[in-house]
C-alpha cells in the first residue's frame, strides 16, 4: 500500500469512532490556548465542559492520591485545571483520542509525560510550549497505529524482527515511517505547522532532537536505565552547556516526581543476589518463582544462544520441566517476538496473544502455552554470550514502567551469571 492508502484507510477507521470528532476538536482548541500565554484557566476549561467523560477524568484525578496534598474535595473544572497543570491536562485529552478508559487509569505513561515535558521545558531555550507539546505527541504514530492499523505495525515489527532496517520496514509496511504517519494526523488535527514538523520530523533538528532526547530521558530515567546525568547526555550537543543547570533543577525534583505518582518501589535485594550465580544454568529455581509470586506471573524462561539456536537453561512455573526439553528458538527460522526482541536489543511486550499474529511466536510454542494471554521476552548480551528472559500471565495484563523497570533489574541479574 502507499502511503495515501494508508493514510486513507487510518482516518476512514478513526471517523467509525463516534467519540473522536469531539475529542479531536478538543486537541485543537486546547493547544491553541496552552500556545497564547494570555489566556487564563477558564479559556482551557471551556472547550472540555461539553465532554462529560473527559470532565469526569479530569476531576477524578485531581482527588487521587497523587494530588492529595494540594486537593481537598475538588469539584470544580476551573479547580482541577489549577491542580493539574497544563500538561496533564493536556495528557489526558490526547490520551483520550486514543486510549481504552484502562489506559487512562496508567499513571506511569502520566509520569513519563509530565517528567518529559519538564525536560523538554528546561533544556529548550526557544519554542518552549511547542517542544513540550511535541513530546506529548512524540509517538502519536505508533499510538495511531496500534489502535487503528494493528496487523500493519504487527508485520512492521516482524520484518524488523528478520533483520530489515525499522525505517526501511516502516516504509514498506506503511509507505513512511511512523513519525511522518504521526504528522499525517497531527496535521489533520490542525495543528500548528511548528508542532508537526516537530513530531514528523522534517522540522528544526534542535527542536526534533530535544524533542526525542527529553522522551527518551524520561523513560529511561523512570525505568532504571540509568541515573539523570547520565541520560541527560543524549540531549543535543547545543544542549551540553545548560545540563548541570538542568541537572541541578530536575534532581530534587525526582523524588516528588516518585511520590506524586506513586512509582514502584525499586527491586528488592533479593531480586539481585547474583554474586554466586556461575552461569544460567546454575540460577536457582527458588529466585524464579520469588519473581513469579511478586508479579502474579504464570511462567519465566531463561533462553541461553548456542549454536545460532536459542535454548530453555532455566526457569520456574507452570510445565517448566517439559518446556525446558521442548522449546527452542532457531536464529534462522521465521522473524518471531524472539528475534525481535534479540535483533533489535528492546523488549517486546504483547498483552493480548488472541489479537496477534500467529507466527508471532516460534512452532510448537501456541500447543506448549495455549494457556498464556500477555507475554514479555527482554534480550541479554553480555560480551559475545546471548540470552532471553521470557515472562508470561494467564490473564490479560497491561504494559507498564513500574513492571518494566522491574523485568529489566531482574533480567539485569541474570544477565551476570553470562560469562564472554
Amino acid at each position: 500500500m502507499t502511503e495515501t492508502d494508508v493514510t486513507q484507510l487510518l482516518f476512514e477507521r478513526m471517523q467509525k469512532q463516534p467519540a473522536l470528532a469531539s475529542l479531536e476538536s478538543n486537541v485543537s482548541s486546547m493547544i491553541s490556548q496552552l500556545r497564547d500565554p494570555t489566556k487564563g484557566t477558564r479559556e482551557l476549561v471551556n472547550p472540555l465542559l461539553s465532554d462529560v467523560a473527559l470532565s469526569q477524568r479530569v476531576l477524578r484525578l485531581a482527588n487521587s492520591p497523587m494530588y492529595s496534598a494540594m486537593s481537598q474535595g475538588v469539584k470544580s473544572m476551573t479547580s482541577a485545571v489549577s491542580i493539574l497543570g497544563s500538561e496533564v491536562l493536556l495528557h489526558l485529552v490526547l490520551s483520550a483520542t486514543v486510549m481504552s478508559a484502562a489506559d487512562l487509569e496508567d499513571d506511569d505513561a502520566l509520569m513519563a509525560n509530565v517528567l518529559a515535558g519538564e525536560v523538554a521545558r528546561k533544556a529548550a531555550v526557544r519554542n518552549h510550549e511547542d517542544v513540550c507539546i511535541a513530546v506529548l505527541l512524540y509517538d502519536l504514530g505508533v499510538i495511531m497505529a496500534s489502535s487503528y492499523l494493528p496487523d500493519h505495525l504487527a508485520a512492521c515489527r516482524l520484518a524488523i524482527a528478520g533483520g530489515t532496517p525499522p525505517e526501511e520496514a516502516e516504509r514498506q509496511t506503511f509507505g513512511m515511517t511512523l513519525r511522518e504517519l504521526g504528522g499525517r494526523v497531527a496535521a489533520r488535527w490542525r495543528l500548528p505547522r511548528e508542532i508537526v514538523s516537530v513530531i514528523d520530523g522534517s522540522g528544526d533538528p534542535e527542536l526534533v532532537g530535544m524533542a526525542r532526547a527529553s522522551h527518551e530521558i524520561a523513560n529511561g530515567l523512570l525505568a532504571g536505565e540509568g541515573k539523570l546525568e547520565q541520560l541527560l547526555s543524549r540531549l543535543p550537543a547545543s544542549c551540553a552547556q545548560r545540563i548541570p543547570t538542568i541537572l541541578a533543577e530536575l534532581e530534587p525534583r525526582l523524588d516528588v516526581f516518585r511520590h506524586r505518582f506513586g512509582q514502584a518501589a525499586p527491586a528488592s535485594p533479593e531480586d539481585a543476589e547474583v554474586s554466586s550465580w556461575e552461569s544460567p544454568e546454575a540460577i536457582p529455581e527458588s529466585a524464579l518463582r520469588n519473581f513469579l509470586d511478586k508479579h502474579g506471573a504464570a511462567r519465566i524462561l531463561i533462553f541461553r544462544l548456542r549454536e545460532n539456536r536459542f535454548e530453555v537453561c532455566a526457569g520456574a512455573g507452570e510445565s517448566y520441566p517439559k518446556l525446558r526439553q521442548k522449546l527452542h528458538v532457531d536464529l534462522a527460522g521465521a522473524p518471531t517476538a524472539f528475534h525481535l526482541a534479540h535483533r533489535s536489543n528492546s523488549e517486546v511486550f504483547i498483552e493480548d496473544l488472541a489479537k496477534s499474529a500467529t507466527n508471532v511466536l516460534p512452532p510448537g510454542f501456541w500447543q506448549l502455552l495455549s494457556s498464556t494471554c500477555s507475554l514479555v521476552v527482554l534480550p541479554i548480551k553480555k560480551g559475545s554470550a546471548a540470552g532471553l528472559v521470557y515472562c508470561d500471565w494467564e490473564s490479560k495484563h497491561q504494559s507498564s514502567l513500574g513492571l518494566l523497570a522491574a523485568l529489566r533489574l531482574f533480567r539485569n541479574s541474570v544477565a551476570q551469571a553470562f560469562k564472554h
